[in-house]
Order: C-alpha cells, then sequence, then structure tokens
C-alpha cells in the first residue's frame, strides 16, 4: 500500500504555486517524474492550475515532465483504491443500492 506524506507549504505564498515549487525541486537530469503522486486538489479547476504551471516552469527550466495525477476530494478515495469509471466500478444507483440492502437486512435476519 502507498504511504501517505502532508507537506507543509507554508504561509509565504498560494498553497498551489507553493505546491509546484515544492515538486519541481524533486526535477533530476533533466526530468521530473511526478507519476507516482496523486495531489488532491479542492476542485478539479486547482488540478488543471498545478498541472498549468507545472507544465510552464518545466518548459522554461528545459526538463521533461511526467505529471502527477490530480484528483478532487470525491475522487481521492477512489484514486487510492484504484477503482477506475472506465472498469465499470462506479457506485450503485438508487434501485441497486436499495436492493443490496434488502438481500443484506435478509441475511442478518436468518
Amino acid at each position: 500500500m502507498a504511504s501517505v506524506e502532508r507537506i507543509f507549504l507554508g504561509w509565504d505564498q498560494p498553497p498551489i504555486i507553493g505546491a509546484a515549487e515544492w515538486m519541481l525541486t524533486h526535477a533530476h537530469a533533466g526530468e521530473l517524474d511526478l507519476s507516482a503522486l496523486t495531489v488532491v486538489t479542492p476542485g478539479a479547476r486547482a488540478g488543471r492550475v498545478l498541472l498549468s504551471l507545472l507544465v510552464e516552469r518545466t518548459s522554461a527550466m528545459r526538463v521533461v515532465l511526467s505529471p502527477p495525477m490530480c484528483v478532487t476530494p470525491g475522487e481521492a478515495a477512489d484514486a487510492a483504491l484504484g477503482v477506475d469509471d472506465a472498469q465499470g466500478m462506479s457506485p450503485a444507483g438508487p434501485i441497486v443500492s436499495k436492493l443490496a440492502w434488502v438481500e443484506s437486512r435478509r441475511a442478518t435476519a436468518r
């Protein structure tokens, strides 16, 4: 299982800029491989802004970027568990959910 590491970015700049700068410090030999990271941002737009900052700065540094996966808090659990909607692992709808509850109640009543 992957470990979770929280990094304190400080109060002297906007968090999104601090996060980008922290990630940029991990560039080695003309490459910045962040593909193993999952970054949770407050919303999808913040994730796009972060990626934009990373692309802009790595381009200026002439560094090859492998971007991190950016997710929102609502997507964080699925990302941590490795659930992919493309594989048919989306949440159950109301009918399937109700049937599952009925079956579980029947099973516990026995």
